[in-house]
């Protein structure tokens, strides 16, 4: 057998041979672990250059045709350095390995894991009601009012508008609650009989003049003309239920959204917080004395 035939043959033996798999694997892996402490060298470190903070300043110039303020320019690099962080922590959690998402995609994913994770608890009474003392003018029951009215139309009455609203409320006044209503009315896409509509569709349909009007008109008795959008009112009360605070009973529902909602926003910024912790963010001197400056004229 030939010098070149007997390697083939040992070559083909130690390929065969289990072991040598074995330390082949070893080999790989450990080199592959070793590029990856290569490339995880610095990587708590966040240096915001110069050239990133320039960058921010002429996205913000293109995107609303004027420089940041300095106080504007504070909050792109904050924002930057947030995304660093959240794009950052995404990849060590291999939220891109099965897509290639950008960095703000990213970003989102991790601030829903971070989501997922705060676990927060629900509510308790206590807990909702004190974020409804907090809250009180976000949760009112609406003012509401029962009336009935008379629509007299200025482009039917011309000139005679005013003496024919002063008329009107004499026969109305005679008339007291058996007055008709609809009889004395011009013909207008309005009821004349309005029961227990909110101080918010007052002011939708009628305008706000008019629901300052209805609000301080007596009840019980015809109005002063009030003035609106169509034109002159003669109105009467028959009931007011003014607004007030609302109890938790008859808001929970909004009000566990809202408190979830405000919870989920302190957890998520707790969350980063924790993870901002573990860089090192370095903000260039350079970079901010050299475009906020410019950036603020």
């Amino acid at each position: 057998m030939s010098r070149n035939a007997s390697r083939r043959a040992v070559f083909h033996h130690l390929v065969r041979e289990p072991l040598v798999h074995f330390l082949v694997l070893g080999v790989a892996l450990f080199g592959v672990y070793r590029l990856s402490i290569g490339r995880s060298t610095g990587s708590d470190r966040i240096v915001v250059s110069s050239g990133k903070v320039q960058n921010l300043v002429e996205t913000f110039r293109m995107t609303w045709q004027r420089p940041p303020t300095p106080e504007e320019l504070q909050g792109l690099i904050a924002d930057f350095i947030k995304e660093e962080v959240l794009v950052r922590e995404a990849r060590q959690a291999g939220l891109d390995q099965d897509d290639p998402v950008v960095r703000r995609r990213l970003r989102t994913r991790m601030e829903i894991l971070s989501d997922d994770t705060a676990a927060i608890r629900p509510p308790t009474d206590g807990q909702l009601e004190a974020y409804l003392a907090r809250h009180r003018d976000a949760f009112q029951v609406e003012g509401r009012t029962t009336f009935v009215q008379v629509y007299l139309s200025p482009e039917r009455r011309g000139a005679r508008l005013e003496t024919d609203l002063r008329r009107t409320r004499e026969l109305l006044v005679r008339a007291g609650p058996a007055a008709d209503a609809a009889r004395l009315s011009d013909s207008v896409m309005l009821d004349t009989r309005y029961d227990a509509l909110s101080d918010r569709d007052v002011v939708r349909i009628f305008g706000e003049d008019f629901a300052r009007g209805l609000a301080t008109a007596p009840l019980g008795r015809w109005s002063e003309p009030l003035r609106s959008g169509y034109g002159a009112h003669l109105v009467r009360v028959t009931e007011r239920i003014p607004g007030r605070p609302a109890q938790l009973e008859e808001v929970r529902e909004a009000v566990q959204r809202e408190w979830l909602a405000e919870e989920t926003a302190r957890a998520r910024e707790a969350s980063y917080q924790t993870l901002l912790h573990k860089y090192q963010v370095t903000l260039e001197a350079a970079a901010v004395q050299t475009v906020a400056p410019r950036a603020s004229r």
